[in-house]
């Protein structure tokens, strides 16, 4: 496999964790903060358009910093960007 496909593929398959994870996040931030939900959709959905269109490898680190600024609000979102995760992705 080339290394551009090779790197694809790990982009491909970290964008499905992302979102996997971020829909798992949704539910437990809407039992948490119920009179919240608006707003947790609203980020929620903001992050989701960023994965799907916006984020490629030389986005990572504006993706990291879109997280962790939601996670001033929602701390258990800082859950989405562990820095092993991150590191993890970016090896190739």
């Amino acid at each position: 496999m080339s290394e551009r496909k090779g790197r694809r593929k790990k982009l491909i398959e970290f964008k499905s964790v992302q979102q996997l994870r971020l829909r798992q996040l949704e539910q437990r931030l809407k039992e948490k903060y119920p009179d919240k939900k608006e707003r947790i959709e609203s980020v929620v959905s903001d992050l989701v358009y960023y994965i799907n269109y916006v984020l490629k490898w030389d986005r990572m680190a504006s993706y990291v910093h879109r997280v962790l600024e939601y996670s001033k609000e929602f701390p258990e979102l800082a859950e989405l960007v562990s820095e092993q995760e991150v590191r993890e992705a970016l090896e190739f």
